[in-house]
């Protein structure tokens, strides 16, 4: 089981926690993203940089990848249906499955989320 909280996201009233499990060759992630804020959010984008490979269907978010040098990916996540609006004090869960794509490798993640108000 891992859990990270992630404090810096650029803006002070936007919190995500980052939870799951490893496994053998890979990983269960649950983004929590939460709006302590007062105002609505429609929807959010989460970017990250790592190694591992999302694979099968995310729930609660979609995501584009682009390739980068050394094996890492640049993963661009943005909550659909459910998953999207976050109101004034609420929160969301959403997540992925993934396979590492370099083994024996220490994973490396930088994360970016930003979100647009309603």
């Amino acid at each position: 089981m891992m859990s990270t909280a992630i404090a810096n996201t650029g803006d002070s009233s936007l919190h995500l926690l980052l939870d799951g499990s490893l496994w053998d060759g890979g990983l269960t992630a649950k983004l929590t993203i939460t709006n302590s804020g007062n105002v609505p959010l429609a929807d959010w984008i989460l970017s990250f940089e790592s190694d591992v490979l999302i694979n099968g269907n995310p729930w609660g978010l979609t995501f584009t990848v682009t390739s980068l040098a050394d094996g890492h990916y640049r993963y661009t996540l943005t909550g659909v249906d459910w998953g999207a609006a976050l109101a004034a004090g609420a929160s969301v869960t959403v997540g992925f499955t993934a396979t590492r794509g370099r083994p024996l490798v220490p994973c490396r993640l930088r994360i970016c989320l930003s979100v647009s108000l309603c």
